[in-house]
């Protein structure tokens, strides 16, 4: 008597119903790995940002999207930004859907929004990265805060001695500076 053991382990991942504020997700399959024998679902996260915003022109803020395990193919990501403490238009350039790509066999992949540049004395601003939706993997930490760090001096105040002479008499005003 010939017993013959046949295993194959494949694993398909469907994902439907992947939303959350700024768009929505097909239904997808893709090739993901095993811990012990069961399915690991990969996730996405992102990661918090800084930068000095400058004193003129425009710099990138870059956020780190992540992916828990590599696929073997690729995982887009779709993402939008939010106003916190920045407001869209004169400290950055607000995105209201935008995609991102993690390569196949890759774990991260940056998410890119404008900052501009200015001389105004202010606190540090922040904004908020969001992802909407991705293919072939589930949304972890779906919110990340950027912040745009203040380069520019704080005005200050100074008042300058002042002197007159007091007269005979009625009043006189003296002016400091």
């Amino acid at each position: 008597m010939k017993i013959v053991w046949v295993a194959l382990l494949t694993t398909i991942l469907t994902l439907t119903g992947c939303s959350g504020g700024g768009g929505s997700s097909e239904p997808s399959t893709a090739t993901s790995g095993t811990t012990g024998g069961t399915t690991s679902t990969p996730s996405i996260t992102t990661s918090a940002a800084t930068i000095i915003e400058g004193n003129a022109g425009t710099v990138n803020l870059d956020f780190t999207v992540n992916l828990s395990e590599a696929l073997t193919e690729p995982v887009t990501v779709d993402y939008y930004t939010a106003d916190g403490t920045a407001t869209a238009g004169s400290d950055y350039t607000a995105i209201s859907a935008a995609t991102v790509i993690i390569p196949a066999g890759s774990t991260s992949a940056t998410a890119t929004v404008t900052v501009m540049g200015d001389t105004l004395y202010e606190t540090d601003e922040t904004i908020t990265l969001h992802v909407s939706s991705s293919s072939h993997a589930s949304l972890g930490s779906v919110a990340a805060t950027g912040t745009i760090t203040n380069d520019d001096t704080a005005p200050s105040v100074s008042i300058a001695n002042a002197s007159i002479a007091e007269g005979n008499a009625g009043t006189s005003n003296m002016t400091f500076n």
